[in-house]
Formats: structure tokens, C-alpha cells, sequence
């Protein structure tokens, strides 16, 4: 169980685009985190490297709510840097920004992300999650992109089973809010939202039921190839279960 990621430095100015690349492309390993930073402050640095490709843009999910401005391809000429822009959804004196290599591998860099956080605190305002009365008290917290994907790949058990295997991972007690599922509730609609892309539409449907009236016996001749149909029926009564 990995702690808390500390900052790699901190600097109340927004950095020059040369220093922003200096310190992306020749930093210290030692101060990089590779888990999500954890309620960053206004001045933070952080330099994130992902250990998984599902991981790379848990840097995301930092325990504060933003909304993405831009993006920008910096500096203008002969750009090396891809910059985007945030500002908090409530608050907008609170901002970060995050660069990444256009071309990692011609600075043979791996996938680094610097998050940049600067300005106030002081105007953002901490919103509940939902309208539900229970979660009033619930800070609104993004789930880390690396967990949704792992709700999804076990899409034949039944979801207590799959939402017990998840809750009983490893996970520091500040990174429980992003790496861990929210609820059961989240559980369940990420698994059925993955189930329905297997499904058929309303006009497949239509359209094998046409085949299989000119083609008699076309659909249990050829039923092999509709075993996401039938398993995806099967998992839906794992659910209900």
C-alpha cells in the first residue's frame, strides 16, 4: 500500500513553458507518484507517471471537481508541450494545468503527466454528490479512470461478488474516495452500461428475425455467433440475483 504522494515541488507562479519542459523531460524519479495527487494545494507540482496504461489519467482524479477549459499545443512554434486547462466547477480563482510530451518517446520519456495548481482556495465551494438526502454529506469525488475500468471486466458474476473483490483491495485510507468504488449503486450501472454495448438493437433484432424467416433455422444454425447475446442475458440475471 503505496502513501500519500507529496508534491515535487511547489511554485506560486505559473513556470515558464521552458521550465515546465526542463523539469518534464529531467526530474527526479524518486519524487514522482504514481498514484492520484490527494487534495492538492494552490503552489503544488505534481509530476505523475502511471504504472498501467489503465492508469494514465488517474492523475485526474485529485479529489477536486474541475471543468476542462482548452488544450494547447505550446510553445507556438515548433511545439514540444500539450497543455490543458482547468478551473474548479465552483470557484474559479482555483486552477491547474497539466502538461504531457507531444513525442515522448523522442525525449525517451515514458507517459508523464505535470499538474500544475495555482491561486485560491479560499472561493471553492465543496459540492455533495447527487440530490440523494444520504449523500448531502458526500463531497462530490471523481473515480479514478483505472477503477471504472475494473468494474467492468468481470461482467458474468454477480455484482456483490464483484463489488466485494473491489472494496477489498489494498488502498492507502486517502486514495479509498477514487481507487475504491463509490457504492454499489456505481458498481451496478458501470456493469450494466458495459452489458448493453454487447447488446443488439431494436433494428438488429428486427433484421435477424427477417433473415431467420427466409432462412429457416438460420438462427440456431448459426447461434455461435450470438453467444455475447446469450451471456449478456445470463449476467443480467447474475445482477438480479
Amino acid at each position: 500500500m503505496e502513501g500519500v504522494p507529496k508534491p515535487f515541488m511547489e511554485s506560486k507562479r505559473w513556470l515558464s513553458i521552458e521550465e515546465y519542459f526542463i523539469i518534464i523531460v529531467d526530474f527526479d524519479e524518486t519524487r514522482t507518484c504514481f498514484q492520484p495527487p490527494v487534495s492538492p494545494k494552490p503552489s503544488h507540482i505534481c509530476i505523475f507517471k502511471s504504472s498501467f496504461v489503465q492508469e494514465n489519467s488517474n492523475w485526474r482524479a485529485d479529489q477536486h471537481r474541475w471543468r476542462q477549459m482548452e488544450t494547447k499545443q505550446l510553445p507556438l512554434k515548433n511545439p514540444e508541450l500539450l497543455c490543458t486547462y482547468f478551473h474548479t466547477y465552483k470557484g474559479e480563482n482555483f486552477s491547474k494545468r497539466a502538461y504531457v510530451l507531444l513525442d515522448p518517446h523522442k525525449h525517451n520519456s515514458e507517459h508523464i503527466v505535470l499538474i500544475h495548481y495555482t491561486s485560491s482556495l479560499i472561493s471553492v465551494i465543496l459540492e455533495c454528490h447527487g440530490n440523494r438526502k444520504k449523500n448531502i454529506d458526500r463531497k462530490h469525488i471523481t473515480t479514478a479512470k483505472s477503477q471504472l475500468a475494473k468494474q467492468k471486466t468481470s461482467l458474468l458474476d454477480a455484482l456483490l461478488t464483484v463489488y466485494k473483490k473491489l472494496t477489498a483491495e489494498d488502498i492507502h485510507p486517502a486514495q479509498i474516495n477514487v481507487l475504491s468504488p463509490r457504492d454499489k449503486i456505481q458498481v451496478k450501472n458501470s456493469i450494466m452500461n458495459e452489458r448493453k454495448r454487447d447488446l443488439l438493437s431494436d433494428d438488429d433484432l428486427i433484421e435477424l428475425y427477417l433473415i431467420n424467416e427466409d432462412l429457416n433455422g438460420f438462427i440456431k444454425t448459426y447461434s455461435n455467433l450470438f453467444q455475447n447475446l446469450v451471456q449478456c442475458s445470463t449476467a443480467k440475471q447474475h445482477l438480479k440475483n
